[in-house]
């Protein structure tokens, strides 16, 4: 779970990315990174429930059950910060409950 401080790292990497870009590219970034905070678009939708999902992904392995017991992560917590937002992609929505299963079937949630 973010904190205010993680998204205050989020913001100002977001702005170091765009400085640091090419002149030509600069407007296009920041297009793009406002369409994905409005939320407005099914492609902006799409690329959140992919951000919900992959850290399921990424923790799928010994050192990453490790982090979910030590940060005390229930499967409901899990579920709850991510149905949300899979509700307009049921393909990703099936491959995250079908891996939320597995992983709490092998003890990764507290």
């Amino acid at each position: 779970m973010k904190t205010a401080s993680d998204i205050e790292c989020e913001e100002l990497a977001e702005k170091t990315v765009i400085e640091k870009s090419p002149d030509l590219l600069r407007e296009e970034l920041q297009q793009t990174l406002a369409e994905y905070r409005a939320q407005r678009t099914i492609e902006a939708r799409f690329v959140k429930a992919i951000d919900k999902f992959e850290p399921l992904v990424q923790l799928y392995n010994e050192r990453g059950k490790k982090t979910i017991h030590r940060n005390g992560t229930t499967a409901k917590q899990s579920l709850e910060m991510k149905l949300p937002y899979l509700a307009d992609f049921p393909y990703v929505k099936h491959f995250c409950l079908t891996l939320q299963a597995e992983m709490e079937e092998e003890g990764y949630f507290v």
